[in-house]
């Protein structure tokens, strides 16, 4: 268990692992004895990085939740599926996110005079 926590690290483990699963948030958090919160707060602290990344990206801003504005990457071929919606549009926080990703997908990209 972590310092100041009261749910082992074994209850978080099985929660992501049910996260996989087709299954609502409350399910997981019932089956697993914890609050939904403590689902998503889980959610949160275990972000996931894509391994890969398409050959053309697409970025734009929008106002999202509380008229804030989020950061949006998309996949740039025809099929424009959203690879992620980052909270803010500060160019901190997209160079934090685009540097887990691994170096040799970024380096697969191409930008648009290719």
């Amino acid at each position: 268990m972590d310092k100041y926590c009261n749910i082992s690290n074994r209850t978080k483990a099985k929660v992501i692992m049910n996260l996989q699963d087709d299954r609502t948030q409350k399910c997981i958090a019932t089956d697993n004895n914890v609050s939904p919160s403590t689902v998503v707060r889980l959610i949160d602290d275990n972000p996931v990085f894509p391994t890969t990344l398409p050959k053309h990206l697409a970025f734009d801003e929008f106002r999202g939740v509380h008229h804030q504005l989020h950061f949006i990457c998309i996949d740039g071929s025809n099929n424009h599926r959203i690879i992620k919606i980052l909270s803010n549009r500060f160019k901190s926080s997209n160079i934090k996110y685009f540097e887990c990703v691994d170096l040799a997908a970024r380096q697969r990209g191409r930008n648009h005079y290719d």
